[in-house]
């Protein structure tokens, strides 16, 4: 009898361990898995430039897919370059520092997009949906200095 308790307390010993041993997750797919949330969250930060649901806020106002702030001045562009959602519908602002400018897109499906600064500080336009790729832009007058890139996923 005291053979045959052995043996099964032996059996269930090996079991439980076997169960533990193939139900732990590996160190390896634990980093992988770390390695997708990271690469993720990074997309998420690119895309967020202030991400918001199609729609009107309590004011009657539109509420835009996507909201860009660019700033002009001296050096540049800032940021230089920016990544938006396919098929969002996009508001830039962009904010002139010391530097006036007429920013265009070169792309012909965005040629109808000017933001002109010249005579105030800030402007917004309002555009929709553009398809994968990338869209650049620059402003007129300036092509080689002031440019930079809306890139669409």
């Amino acid at each position: 009898m005291k053979k045959k308790n052995l043996y099964i307390l032996l059996v269930v010993i090996i079991v439980v361990a076997l169960i533990i041993v193939f139900s732990s997750p590996k160190e390896e797919n634990q980093e992988e898995q770390m390695a997708v949330v990271d690469e993720e969250a990074s997309i998420a930060q690119e895309v967020e430039n202030k991400t918001t649901i199609q729609g009107e806020d309590e004011g009657g106002l539109p509420i835009f897919d996507t909201v860009v702030s660019l700033e002009i001045g001296p050096n540049g562009f800032n940021p230089q370059d920016f990544l938006v959602k396919t098929k969002d519908v996009i508001r830039i602002d962009l904010t002139s520092k010391q530097q006036p400018c007429l920013f265009k897109f070169k792309h012909p499906d965005l040629q109808g997009v000017k933001i002109d600064t010249t005579e105030q500080e800030i402007a917004t336009e309002i555009f929709g949906k553009p398809l994968v790729g990338g869209y650049n832009f620059y402003c007129e007058g300036n092509e080689t200095e002031f440019f930079g890139t809306m890139e669409v996923q």
